[in-house]
């Protein structure tokens, strides 16, 4: 029996991945930290191929109007897409991750999630950044938008949201893992990224 992804492993790996070969970018607020156009090019060709690469995985982007998916597939014949495909099309019978990346925090962000409840997929995954916003009222209606979906059978800690903050008082940048257990948002795990750069 294959071992699944868990949302604590993709959270570590997510923030490896951006600490070992991208932090510094992140690290400059007007290019990219509040930049949304660059940040997002930026998640999308470097941060996407980087962690396919550290799960071994292939990734589409996007896929179905899901920013992107990670799929298994290897030279030894174990795959999860549709048999006898041709290499340059992709069509799925597996989906081990679905990734939403907003960067838009306050808006409807309940629909990137709503995208991921409808695919059957090992861990459904949404980033985004609050910057200052207030988390309750969007964390609230995130739990509306699950319980809503009771047949999913989507409490089992199979949700994960990525929030990247920077501290009100001050210029530190980190991120924030949360996952939903019985109904509840539950911080799990918070990692430093660094501070911004001052740009003059």
């Amino acid at each position: 029996m294959e071992t699944q992804i868990t949302v604590y492993e993709f959270f570590d790996v997510w923030c490896t991945v951006i600490e070992k070969n991208h932090q510094g970018r992140l690290l400059k607020p007007m290019e990219y930290w509040y930049n949304r156009p660059n940040k997002t090019a930026f998640i999308e060709n470097e941060i996407y191929p980087a962690l396919a690469d550290s799960f071994n995985f292939k990734y589409s982007a996007p896929y179905y109007f899901i920013d992107s998916v990670f799929y298994r597939h290897d030279n030894s014949g174990s795959t999860d897409k549709v048999p006898n495909t041709p290499e340059n099309v992709t069509y799925l019978r597996k989906i081990r991750i679905g990734l939403e990346h907003e960067n838009v925090f306050d808006y409807k962000l309940y629909q990137e999630l709503s995208h991921l409840l409808l695919v059957n997929c090992d861990i459904k995954v949404v980033v985004s950044y609050p910057n200052n916003y207030s988390i309750h009222e969007v964390f609230e209606e995130l739990s509306n938008t699950i319980s809503n979906h009771d047949s999913l059978n989507v409490m089992n800690e199979s949700i994960l949201l990525i929030l990247g903050k920077r501290e009100i008082d001050g210029d530190e940048i980190f991120w924030e893992g949360y996952t939903n257990k019985g109904g509840k948002w539950e911080s799990f795990k918070k990692h430093s990224i660094g501070r911004l750069k001052k740009e003059f």
